[in-house]
């Protein structure tokens, strides 16, 4: 993981963080222009994908799922 500011996230409003299952970077913007998730990847510091949303994230969670 590079060290510094992520790519072009340096103004929105996140309101928290997760690492996912995928040891990846999910972001909840409620930015009021263009709220949602956003994936980041650490290896970069890249945004890999966005998730819209029509109301403001304040939390991300993850579920886990039985293969059986």
């Amino acid at each position: 993981m590079t060290s510094g500011a992520i790519n072009d996230l340096e103004s929105l409003d996140l309101r928290t963080l997760a690492v996912g299952p995928d040891q990846r970077l999910w972001a909840a913007d409620a930015s009021a222009a263009s709220p949602g998730v956003r994936l980041i990847d650490p290896q970069d510091n890249s945004q890999i994908d966005f998730i819209s949303t029509s109301l403001l994230p304040n939390q991300v969670g993850f579920a886990a799922v039985d293969q059986d």
